[in-house]
């Protein structure tokens, strides 16, 4: 009587064992759907954000194109019909940049001259005189001045700082 109903309960339980074995193995396929998943998400993710990394540079780009043709722009001569009056405004839209910074220069060597006239004046060697002359102030200027004429544009370019 044992038996029969040991092999009742058996049976009973043994019955089940497929749907259990199915569960187990159901639940292993979620998570690795799961994981599957979430590494689409995060691939999706990282493709959005490189996307947008081109999309800014594009962006990026094109603001300096059209800086670019603004500046170019402004610049151009109108034409007033007059020859003479049409050459001295052609003239003078290009030399304005220039004009100015040699009136910079002329008067900035100008203020170095007298302030060593000065020195000179109050018996001041010219070796130490040379040497107050050029001080932190002279260093920043001349990098200033160097980095606009020479580097401003590549070092955007170079180091994408816009």
């Amino acid at each position: 009587m044992l038996s029969i109903l040991l092999s009742g309960v058996l049976g009973l339980f043994t019955s089940f064992l497929p749907e259990v074995f199915k569960f187990f193995t159901q639940k292993r396929d979620q998570e690795h759907e799961i994981t599957i998943l979430k590494m689409q998400a995060d691939r999706e993710i990282k493709m959005a954000e490189l996307g947008h990394v081109q999309k800014m540079e594009e962006i990026n780009t094109e603001a300096d194109i059209r800086e670019s043709e603004a500046l170019y722009k402004s610049a151009e001569v109108k034409i007033t019909g007059v020859k003479f009056i049409d050459g001295a405004l052609a003239f003078l839209n290009g030399t304005v940049r220039p004009v100015v910074t040699y009136l910079f220069v002329f008067f900035y060597i100008g203020i170095k001259m007298a302030q060593y006239h000065s020195m000179s004046i109050q018996g001041i060697p010219w070796e130490k005189g040379v040497m107050l002359l050029w001080g932190e102030f002279d260093c920043s200027v001349l990098m200033l001045t160097l980095s606009f004429f020479f580097g401003a544009r590549q070092a955007n370019k170079v180091f994408k700082l816009k």
